[in-house]
């Protein structure tokens, strides 16, 4: 199973060059220089269910 991982940041799904296979330490990968602008737009795509991964960030 592969995860794929995207922003909806300004109303656009942008596909984030992120991979992997579980969401086990994906906090950390959004809060580096590099993704931590997408944090409160994260989502992934999960077997064709799209989960919102930081329900706690105000966008």
């Amino acid at each position: 199973m592969e995860l794929i991982f995207y922003s909806k940041k300004n109303g656009v799904n942008q596909r984030l060059p992120i991979t992997g296979n579980s969401l086990l330490g994906i906090e950390k990968v959004f809060d580096t220089d590099e993704f931590k602008e997408h944090k409160p737009f994260a989502y992934a795509l999960i077997d064709g269910v799209e989960i919102k991964l930081f329900t706690d960030q105000v966008a």
